[in-house]
């Protein structure tokens, strides 16, 4: 029989992990190692570019040949 340990604090309430073992006190340490960098004493949040798309400027560039490609489209159309 597991029992269950918890470990509230300001970031949440941590249980352990039956799955990998870890009790709650490794799971809150992994938890502050994947979201926080340890600076001057105090944990500040990662900047984490979660975003693996095309970057805005590179949307509106894209955008911008569309609308010429299409505006050659149209006027090709209508000379015929």
């Amino acid at each position: 029989m597991v029992i269950l340990e918890y470990l509230r604090n300001k970031h949440g309430i941590f249980t352990n992990n039956e799955t990998t073992g870890q009790t709650a006190e490794e799971v809150y340490a992994q938890y502050l190692n994947d979201y926080f960098d340890l600076i001057d004493g105090e944990y500040v949040p990662k900047q984490i570019d979660n975003c693996t798309g095309p970057t805005i400027q590179e949307e509106v560039e894209s955008l911008k040949e569309q609308v010429l490609e299409l505006s050659d489209i149209i006027i090709l159309m209508s000379q015929q």
